[in-house]
């Protein structure tokens, strides 16, 4: 008599960091309670896996649910699945970030239902060849893989595989990729039929996965999907993978598919991982910036250590590192350059200059402050320079003419340049361009214009540092000569960038010469991305209507004011000003018109103000208590 055929179910329930508590409670209150609590009801077993955001919020707000979590765990019906607490994708994070989250998430549970998941979870299925050796030594047994990733043996196949790499080993459930999005799209007739044939070819059982989230919003335009998701379930015989795996069935070692999987990104050929982590501006900014800001943490953990201050920096390290690990979760990563994507890249962006600004604050004490650090992030072979005081951070490209390629509110942890939108075939940095004479605001941001400057000029630095004689700013000096396009006059252009210590204010200065021949412009190109919609707009201290694009002239100061704060532009001499306004978006672009030369300093000045309830200083910031009544969650330093 053959053995009957065994089902596994995971079911992934993940919230993007984009949301906030109030979206969560009620995408929890209507969505997942009802349907965790119809689980329990209809004794349907599941493996279960819950993203830290989301676990975040259920230790703030929901502890009765985590409670019910827990019973279902005492009465064998769920068991929770490990991992990284925020759900990165392993092969784009440092190795100790990687192993901090694993940590993180262990203790989470350990403290909740009083033991540790054996099963490892990866969202995005985003296994690599390095996952057995980052995941070996942390008490993870086994995880699962999806079908479309591995290179199977032709036969037999097993509902068990071993990925390999080197002398580590991880045991995987095979998931099923067609079932599983069959199951995911109602797709069940003959569903059961399918499920028993299958499990007959590799061992009586099969494995399967759905996205809660995903399930759950269906239902909204589908009333009866829910239904038809616990009928598909109602006779055949559901096990814990933890059940399964206590049997210790055979497994066949496999080894993984080179690069992306498709369910990660359905793109042929399959990406590499490194090509994937900065396969776009936006996703390569952000995953440069979060290898900085890691990398910065922990040398703050190790001057923490050698210089005996766990007592006054540990708390503040644990809060900087629990916002690093949030910025690392997949989904800023995995979508493309969209208004989605963008808006949960902006979220991870937010956790990461939270988390350099408590670091930047512990290291350099109370008081105003101004800090410098050269770093080739961007991998070009050339050094950028970051400098921040505890108001505003800036990242400068010296190599580029310097180039601000980020211009971060320390008060609203939000990066002040467009990310994308606006101006979507530019790279969004504050910088300058060279236009011919009839080049007009409406050919500008419809993308024709041309700049004359062609790519062989070279930026010399001439100076950079903090002048600590005078009033501690910070100052670079930067020149070239350049050959304009399809002519050979010489423009030449000498350029400082200063920064001072006590407010977020950017001073552009520019003396530039023309050695002869026909006028051009000098275009100062600021793309601003404001924290709200402006209110108020002030042009020489007259206020305007609101309008969607046109152009100051004779512009001394223009002022953007907003909820959150006020942007200034100080202009000397005045000179016209093209913009364009979409929604928080504002395009500037001062034009100075240069014969033989000229002289302009355009200062961007922005004023925050800081949430209600909070102070406007980063250093006044403290640990966030995340505890739960059964036991802490920070992960230890």
């Amino acid at each position: 008599m053959s053995k009957p055929s065994r089902l596994q179910l995971v079911i992934a329930f993940h919230e993007p960091l984009s949301r906030n508590d109030d979206d969560l409670e009620k995408i929890w209150e209507e969505g997942y309670a009802p349907f965790i609590s119809r689980l329990g009801e209809l004794k349907i077993k599941a493996a279960v896996h819950f993203t830290g955001h989301l676990l975040d919020h259920l230790a703030h707000r929901r502890e009765d649910q985590l409670l019910q979590i827990k019973r279902l765990v005492q009465a064998k019906q769920f068991e929770v699945l490990g991992g990284l607490f925020y759900g990165g994708i392993p092969s784009l994070l440092p190795e100790v970030d990687v192993r901090g989250q694993v940590q993180m998430m262990t203790e989470y549970w350990e403290s909740v239902i009083g033991k540790a998941p054996q099963g490892v979870w990866l969202p995005e299925l985003a296994w690599c060849a390095e996952v057995p050796r980052l995941l070996a030594d942390t008490g993870l047994a086994y995880g699962f893989v999806a079908s479309s990733q591995i290179a199977l043996r032709p036969d037999p196949m097993f509902s068990l595989v071993v990925v390999e790499r080197g002398d580590q080993s991880l045991p995987a459930f095979m998931l099923d990729s067609e079932l599983s999005a069959a199951l995911a799209n109602s797709e069940l007739m003959g569903w059961q039929t399918r499920v028993e044939a299958l499990a007959k070819m590799q061992g009586n059982l099969v494995t399967v996965w759905i996205s809660a989230g995903a399930l759950v919003e269906a239902a909204a335009s589908d009333t009866e999907v829910i239904d038809r998701f616990f009928d598909a379930f109602s006779n055949l015989a559901m096990v814990l993978p933890q059940e399964s795996f206590a049997l210790k069935p055979r497994a066949s070692a496999v080894r993984l598919h080179p690069g992306v999987a498709p369910e990660l990104c359905p793109t042929e050929p399959r990406l590499d991982f490194d090509d994937f982590a900065f396969r776009s501006r936006a996703v390569d900014s952000l995953s440069r910036r979060m290898l900085r800001v890691s990398k910065k943490l922990y040398e703050a953990i190790s001057s923490m250590e050698d210089e005996e201050l766990e007592e006054r920096w540990s708390d503040v390290l644990a809060t900087a590192q629990r916002a690093i690990f949030a910025a690392q979760s997949p989904d800023p990563y995995v979508h493309s350059d969209d208004a989605e994507g963008e808006v949960l890249r902006a979220a991870a962006i937010a956790k990461l200059i939270h988390a350099e600004s408590l670091i930047d604050s512990l290291v350099q004490g109370s008081g105003d402050w101004l800090v410098t650090e050269e770093e080739d992030a961007d991998s070009d072979l050339h050094n950028e320079v970051f400098v921040g005081n505890r108001y505003f951070s800036t990242w400068i490209s010296p190599v580029t003419g310097g180039d601000i390629r980020s211009i971060d509110d320390r008060i609203n942890n939000i990066n002040l340049l467009v990310p994308i939108g606006i101006a979507p075939n530019k790279i969004c940095t504050v910088s300058q361009r060279i236009l011919d004479p009839q080049t007009s605001a409406n050919i500008f941001f419809n993308g024709q214009e041309r700049d004359l400057l062609t790519g062989l000029h070279e930026w010399v630095i001439k100076s950079s540092g903090i002048d600590e004689q005078d009033n501690c700013a910070y100052h670079i000096e930067l020149e070239t000569k350049a050959e304009l396009e399809n002519s050979p006059r010489i423009l030449t252009i000498n350029k400082q960038i200063s920064i001072p210590i006590d407010a977020a204010e950017l001073r552009l200065n520019y003396k530039v010469q023309l050695d002869k021949g026909s006028a051009v412009l000098l275009a100062l190109d600021i793309p601003i991305r404001l924290p709200n919609i402006p209110n108020i707009i002030l042009y020489n201290d007259n206020e305007l209507a609101l309008e969607s694009s046109g152009e100051f002239s004779e512009a001394k100061t223009i002022l953007f004011n907003t909820d959150s704060g006020s942007l200034k532009i100080n202009i000397l001499p005045a000179y016209t000003v093209w913009f364009k306004l979409v929604e928080d978006r504002i395009h500037l672009m001062p034009i100075v018109k240069v014969n033989q030369q000229a002289n302009c300093s355009v200062c961007i000045i922005w004023k925050a103000k800081a949430p209600a309830g909070e102070a406007t200083s980063v250093s006044s910031i403290t640990n966030v208590d995340l505890s739960l009544n059964e036991g802490a969650l920070e992960n230890q330093l």
